[in-house]
């Protein structure tokens, strides 16, 4: 019987499908630019090396005051891939939040900074740390060397905290001051924008101007290209003005049934069929 019991609760576990978490995080944002071309990237990482695809349908982004963008369409965000929003003027140079909601209007994550520097991204560490860091913009590539060491914001810090807390303290901004200078520029659309032909070492060439700008901001252009050797693939989303975004960690549930739980789901029926054999003989 106690083997009948484990058998059947094996079976069970296996042919139901299991919730597997998948990250969409926030990999770098600029809310304080040069050029005034704000811009938020966001890496999707999905779990146990599978295959998967975030659909965004039905999602807002919003601050303290408004909704800032609706996704009314279907989204997809593919594994190991990358969407990279740009507005403009839309993040509070002083301090501003972010709130992402599902579908289901649930609170799946929020963020929080409290200052900015001209010209200087918070950009993630690493995938797998919570960690952000003060750096160059790098848009698009590797996230470059950190200047100033940020801890993340996290859902737990409350809203009448985030006035009086500053990210970073005056040591730090003084050090962001004098190096700033020699930082290279924040990337403009128009060295972010490229065909789908064009391989990451090859130089994107300006496709902006004062005639074609509005015309070019209502297109989305995607292509792939590899960070490096040991990061990831990944897919870039130039969205126009009316797909403005806000880079934020997210966290989903997908369903998924691997080939491998399929074989064993068939192992465990065999396994089940000789031992109910076995136990009425």
């Amino acid at each position: 019987m106690i083997l009948f019991l484990t058998i059947f609760f094996t079976v069970t576990s296996l042919i139901l499908p299991t919730k597997v978490l998948a990250k969409l995080l926030i990999n770098e944002v600029l809310p304080n630019p040069d050029d005034e071309i704000e811009a938020i990237e966001l890496i999707y990482v999905a779990q146990e090396d599978e295959t998967f695809e975030l659909n965004l349908l039905g999602w807002t982004i919003s601050n303290n005051r408004a909704i800032l963008h609706s996704f009314d369409e279907d989204t997809l965000i593919a594994d190991n891939s990358f969407l990279v929003f740009t507005f403009y003027r839309k993040l509070l140079n002083t301090g501003d939040s972010v709130i992402i909601k599902d579908s289901h209007e649930e609170i799946v994550d929020e963020f929080h900074f409290n200052s900015t520097q001209k010209g200087l991204s918070y950009s993630r560490v690493s995938p797998l740390q919570d960690l952000f860091v003060v750096t160059a913009p790098s848009l698009g590539k590797a996230n470059s060397e950190a200047l100033t060491p940020t801890p993340s914001p996290t859902n737990s810090v409350q809203k009448e905290d985030v006035d009086n807390h500053s990210i970073a303290n005056e040591e730090t901004q003084e050090v962001a001051e004098e190096t700033n200078n020699s930082l290279p520029k924040p990337l403009a659309e128009s060295e972010i924008l490229s065909s789908e032909n064009n391989s990451a070492e090859e130089n994107h060439q300006p496709l902006l101007n004062d005639s074609n700008k509005d015309e070019l901001l209502k297109k989305i252009i995607s292509h792939k290209e590899f960070l490096d050797s040991t990061v990831y693939n990944k897919q870039i989303v130039i969205s126009s003005p009316q797909h403005n975004g806000f880079q934020t960690t997210q966290i989903y549930e997908v369903d998924h049934i691997s080939p491998t739980k399929i074989l064993s789901v068939i192992i465990g029926g065999l396994l089940f069929f000789i031992s109910s054999r076995l136990i009425y003989e």
